[in-house]
């Protein structure tokens, strides 16, 4: 199926927040209503899922073994560190579909790594991630409407 025996390995880096009510700790913290040691568990038991869930998708299209990387830390410096570090030919990382105001702003965890990554790097988009703020998709959700 694969002619070049392709590695996979699936990265999901969790931001890591200072503590403290005036930090960046999450508004569950702030409120009292969950631990700062609570929260991180919850944090990291997403990432598990969704790194499961990546692998399993990878496994399903042929590709096997899967490595899956589970980090904490400002993710754009983390998956460039990893790309770096593992050298690999090709990046493909997903889009949290920021406003155009908010990504203006923060600037863009694709973005940065596109830019900075010394391999290409493709961004992917589903269609759920679609902000209303966004520009209208193309007809590829509705081939047969003309506009």
């Amino acid at each position: 199926l694969h002619r070049y025996q392709p590695e996979v390995s699936a990265v999901f880096v969790e931001p890591a927040f200072a503590t403290g009510p005036e930090q960046g700790c999450s508004a569950l913290e702030r409120a009292g209503q969950v631990s700062s040691e609570r929260n991180a568990s919850i944090r990291k038991a997403m990432g598990q899922h969704v790194l499961a869930e990546a692998e399993a998708a990878a496994k399903q299209k042929g590709f096997s073994p899967v490595e899956t990387l589970l980090r904490s830390g400002d993710p754009a410096t983390i998956i460039l560190a990893t790309a770096a570090a593992e050298s690999p030919d090709l990046l493909v990382i997903g889009s949290r579909g920021l406003s155009n105001r908010l990504g203006t702003l923060m600037g863009s965890v694709s973005y940065r790594v596109a830019r900075q990554a010394e391999c290409s790097v493709i961004t992917v988009r589903t269609p759920d991630m679609e902000d209303e703020t966004d520009p209208p998709a193309p007809d590829r959700y509705n081939p047969g409407e003309s506009k």
